[in-house]
């Protein structure tokens, strides 16, 4: 390696690439990870503001295992089974009747699901709400998601209705030159987020 940063400052770069920030534009970058969630607030292309919490990717595959009970119905999910829902189904539709290959309802796994999708959109909204009182703003303009829970099916629509702005993958790769020869090119769009 020619550098090493720190990963808000790299978002800073890639901003300034990528011409993400448009005048006076607030944009949030959401790098959701396996154990962290990192929270990054730029203001016309200047973080701002900075929080990690400890609600990410596994933490959703966790409470998705063991023995769940409702009134109505009973499942028992390993680590490995929930991952590959997760992987598979993401955050499933409201009001979906669909099934897993195995026969679990989709809509079971959001029941299980909602709780910790909540704890995370909850604080989510309350690092807002502290960078809009300690900032004087009133709103987020984009929110921009990255990191292997990014790719989650379902996570960005969840969010955009939960946060009421804008929410999207970000590409961090989105304006540097490679070789197709040297990097696979169908890897690479996979792997971007992560």
């Amino acid at each position: 390696p020619i550098g090493v940063t720190f990963t808000s400052f790299a978002y800073w770069d890639l901003i300034r690439r990528a011409s993400l920030s448009k005048n006076k534009e607030i944009i949030a970058i959401i790098d959701i990870g396996a154990e962290v969630t990192n929270i990054n607030i730029f203001k016309e292309g200047v973080l701002q503001f900075n929080r990690e919490i400890a609600i990410a990717g596994e933490a959703i595959t966790r409470s998705m295992t063991g023995v769940l009970i409702s009134d109505q119905w009973q499942m028992s999910l390993n680590y490995d089974e929930a991952t590959k829902i997760k992987h598979e189904f993401g955050i499933p539709p409201e009001g979906t009747t669909d099934k897993t290959a195995g026969g679990i309802e989709l809509a079971h796994i959001l029941e299980i699901v909602r709780p910790m999708l909540r704890q995370l959109l909850d604080e989510i909204s309350r690092s807002f709400a502290y960078y809009y009182d300690y900032f004087h703003e009133s709103t987020v303009d984009r929110v921009y998601l990255t990191g292997g829970g990014a790719k989650m099916k379902g996570i960005a629509e969840n969010l955009s209705t939960g946060l009421g702005a804008k929410t999207e993958l970000l590409d961090p790769l989105q304006g540097i030159n490679y070789d197709p020869k040297l990097v696979d090119p169908i890897f690479l769009r996979e792997a971007a987020s992560s």
